[in-house]
Formats: structure tokens, C-alpha cells, sequence
């Protein structure tokens, strides 16, 4: 890397993405190891317990943060310093109330979950860290205004190394569920620390209710759609949790985690998503393109990870797991996880430009649809199918209730800003989905992968993206020369 800072949008992004990735693979290197440590020490019980508490500290972290963080991005590049100020206060009393009566609301309705050993418990400390997860949200974004990644990818990845760091030691000496709070916690403190510090940003009470009105007023207009889509966070909890045990959500969260590990092309490209797309929001012809692109090299990209792991996975995860965990049922729950997403990401930058373009109903109407549907299936599902069908039902209701979404945003993407052509990707996308079930279903499976990612067409495609990356290299290249 160059020691002087980028001076093109373009160069900056590149620039960006590369730190995340890097990042972001030692990252999931890294999760790998330490989760098949803790997992293998505490099984799935206790992995289900915490993960459901985690799910309802996730749905507090995401009503107190009302995307004031997407505000803080979109203001221009002067915007002052005491605005910043006005959203740590006013960020830390909405995550201090919320924490506080949802802890109250936990201890008392604790009845529900009353076979389950400890969950209160749990949730309650778990969700204390919400506090902290919220704030750190302001001198992060000061961070990713200035297209500073190099230092937000440090600190994550600082963070999950504290967790690791805590919680495998704990694991192995038979803390259990405790472990894993314990590393919470001290990720938490480190995330929150680190982005202060980097940020050199020390908060001064500041108050404007005219400012405060336009955050909130932009923050609420834009969480509606999110609050209504976290609820999903709350499903294993209030759902998987009392009618299927612990086990299962222990099954759930482990695919749910690997999944996450793998999925960090499409993370990293919705971080970059905001403050790239807002740029070109006006130059509809533009937008299409890169929206085309980018489901193009995501589903290319995210799906040779996908296979990739799904292909090794029967070997590799009885070694790491041990017998503790039923390595066909992971198999399956990670394989239905993991066709919701890769279906999403065909989809996924439509919806991005459509907010960014202040059409902002349409995900509200989007996102209504979806959880009306999910609830309604997940809650039959798990209530009425037999034990050993509970999670992969609940697991197709999510799959089901996102192609409703995803249907929808794409109808209003191509009314609103023009036609969608997605290009190869739907073709890629089956090839993928017929790869990632081979080794649970058969193998044969794999016959009709190859033939739709290997034929003529296919090739093509990808001999178009790497020559595209070549000529934007060469480009780069040719422009810092000439600086």
C-alpha cells in the first residue's frame, strides 16, 4: 500500500475492501479455531442458550442504534463535531432504557423458558452489554466516514481475539455458557475501547432538540424497516427455544456462525455499500450497473466459499466437534442456512439502492410481508412437525419469507430506477445450491452443478470479471504513477 492516502472515490473504496477482506479472512481462520474449541468443550446445549440470549441483546442493540449510524454517514464531510456528541447521549439513554426493561421483562416472563436452566440469567448479563455495543457505533462511523478500514478491521479483529482469548480457556476448564459471557463481555469492553481510542474521540454533553428531531426523525424512518427484520433475532428465543430445547437452537447458532464466517464477501461489500452507492444515487444508469455487478461477483464469490466448506465439512467437522454434535443434522441446518443467503445476494445491493434513493416504503411494505410470513411458518413448523423435522422447517419458513422480500424489492427496483438485469447470477445461483446440498443429499447432485457452472456461458462471464479487474488494476495502477 502507498503511504500517501488515496485521492480517488474509487482508489479509496479498493483500498477499503482490500483491508476488509484481508481482515476478514483471518478472521473467519480464526473463528474457525475458536469456535470448534469452545463448541467442542460446551456442546450444544449451552451453545443454544447463549445464542438466544445473544439474539435478544442483538434485537435491543438494533432498536437503540435506530441507524443514527447511517445519519452520521450521509451528513457532509463538515458536519461538527457536537453533532456526533448529540448522538452518543442520545444513543446511551436509548440502549440504557432499553436494557433495563428488557431485563425486567426477561426475569418476569423467565416462566417460559422455565426447563431451560440458567437462561434468565444469561440473558440478562448478555444483554447488559448492549450499552456499550451501541456507542461505539459513533467513533466508528467517524472512522468509516473517512474511509478509514484499515483501523475499524484492526479493532474487530482485536475484539474476537479477546473473546477467543477469554472464552476457550473457560470452555475447556467446564465453565459452559459462561465461558462464552464471559468473552462477550471482553470483546465488547475491546470493541467499544478500540474505537474510542482510534477514534481520539472523548464525548461532551451537547444538546439541540432541532438536530435531535432530524436524527431521530431520519433514524426512525429508516429503522422501521430493521427493527421489523431483527425481529427474526428474537425467534429462537421465543420460538425454537420453549418448543424444540436447546439443542436445536444449538444446531441453529453453529450453522448460523459458520455461515457467518464464510459470508464475509457480502458483509464487506454492504459496509462499502452506503457511502459508495449515495455517491452515484442520481445517475440511475450507473446505479443498475453496479447493482448488476455486484450480484455478479458476490454470488461467484460467496458461493465457492459456501461449496468449498460444505465439501470438507463431512470429514473435517467430526475431527473438530467430536460426538458431541450430530455432524448430518449441522450439515443440513448450515446448507438451508446458507441458500437463504446465497439466494439473497442476487438481491441484496436492489434493496440498498432503493433506500439509498429515499423510496423508503418499500422495504417497510418488503419487510412487513416477510415477518408476518416467517412467524406464521416458523411457529407451525416447530409447534406441529415431528422432533426431528422442527429445525428444518423452521430453517425453510426463513427461506420462504426472504423470497417474498426479495420478490418485492424487485419489482419496485426495476418501477422506480429502471430494468434489473441480473445477468449469469440466477444461473451460478442454482449451480451453487445444487453443490452445497450434494454431501447431505447426494452426490450426484454435483452433475448438475458442474453443468451449470461450467458451461460455455459461465466461462465466459468469469473471463469478463477478471479482465475487468485487470483493467481496473492497470487503472489504479497508471493513476498512482502519475501522483
Amino acid at each position: 500500500m502507498p503511504d500517501h492516502p488515496p485521492r480517488t472515490l474509487r482508489e479509496r473504496v479498493l483500498v477499503g475492501s482490500a483491508y476488509l477482506v484481508v481482515v476478514r479472512a483471518v478472521s473467519m481462520a480464526l473463528q474457525l479455531l475458536g469456535v470448534t474449541l469452545v463448541t467442542r468443550a460446551v456442546g450444544p446445549g449451552a451453545y443454544g442458550v447463549f445464542h438466544a440470549s445473544l439474539g435478544i441483546a442483538s434485537y435491543l442493540s438494533s432498536i437503540s442504534l435506530m441507524k443514527i449510524d447511517i445519519f452520521l454517514l450521509r451528513e457532509t464531510r463538515d458536519a461538527p463535531r457536537t453533532l456526533f456528541d448529540l448522538a452518543f447521549f442520545w444513543l446511551l439513554g436509548v440502549s440504557l432504557a432499553a436494557t433495563l426493561i428488557a431485563s425486567l421483562l426477561i426475569v418476569a416472563g423467565q416462566g417460559v423458558w422455565g426447563e431451560v436452566e440458567q437462561f434468565a440469567t444469561v440473558a440478562v448479563l448478555v444483554c447488559a452489554t448492549v450499552p456499550l455495543s451501541v456507542v461505539r457505533f459513533v467513533p466508528q462511523t467517524m472512522l468509516e466516514r473517512e474511509l478509514d478500514y484499515r483501523r475499524t478491521a484492526f479493532i474487530d479483529l482485536t475484539s474476537q481475539l479477546m473473546y477467543y482469548a477469554v472464552a476457550v480457556p473457560a470452555a475447556q476448564l467446564g465453565y459452559g455458557v459462561w465461558a462464552m459471557v464471559g468473552g462477550h463481555w471482553a470483546g465488547t469492553l475491546v470493541a467499544a475501547g478500540g474505537f474510542f481510542w482510534a477514534a481520539r474521540y472523548r464525548p461532551r454533553w451537547y444538546w439541540n432538540w432541532a438536530q435531535w428531531r432530524e436524527m431521530v426523525r431520519y433514524g426512525m424512518t429508516l429503522s422501521v424497516y430493521n427493527w421489523l427484520y431483527d425481529l427474526r433475532n428474537l425467534a429462537p428465543s421465543m420460538i425454537l427455544l420453549p418448543l424444540a430445547g436447546e439443542r436445536v437452537v444449538g444446531y441453529l447458532a453453529i450453522a448460523q456462525r459458520f455461515l457467518t464466517m464464510l459470508s464475509f464477501v457480502p458483509d464487506t461489500a454492504n459496509r462499502l455499500a452506503v457511502p459508495a452507492i449515495a455517491r452515484i444515487q442520481d445517475d440511475a444508469e450507473r446505479l443498475r450497473r453496479v447493482v448488476k455487478e455486484s450480484a455478479l461477483l458476490q454470488t461467484l464469490a460467496l458461493g465457492i466459499f459456501l461449496v468449498g466448506f460444505t465439501a470438507l465439512a463431512p470429514f473435517v467437522l467430526p475431527l473438530l466437534l467430536g460426538n458431541r454434535w450430530h455432524i448430518p443434522t449441522l450439515l443440513l441446518a448450515f446448507g438451508l442456512a446458507a441458500a437463504r443467503l446465497q439466494i439473497s445476494v442476487l438481491f441484496g445491493m436492489q434493496g440498498y439502492a432503493i433506500t439509498v434513493r429515499k423510496h423508503l416504503w418499500v422495504p417497510l411494505r418488503a419487510v412487513l410481508a416477510q415477518i408476518a410470513l416467517f412467524f406464521s411458518l416458523a411457529f407451525a413448523s416447530t409447534m406441529y412437525l415431528p422432533a426431528d423435522y422442527k429445525l428444518v422447517g423452521y430453517l425453510l419458513a426463513d427461506i420462504v419469507a426472504h423470497l417474498v422480500n426479495h420478490a418485492i424489492h424487485h419489482h419496485y427496483f426495476q418501477r422506480l430506477i429502471g430494468r434489473a438485469g441480473l445477468g449469469i447470477s440466477p444461473l451460478w445461483t442454482a449451480g451453487m445450491l445444487c453443490a452445497l446440498f450434494a454431501p447431505v443429499l447426494s452426490g450426484w447432485l454435483y452433475l448438475p452443478a458442474a453443468a451449470l457452472l461450467l458451461n460455455p456461458w459461465s466461462l465466459r462471464e468469469v473471463r469478463s470479471v477478471v479482465e475487468m479487474f485487470r483493467r481496473r488494476r492497470a487503472s489504479a495502477t497508471a493513476q498512482e504513477n502519475t501522483t
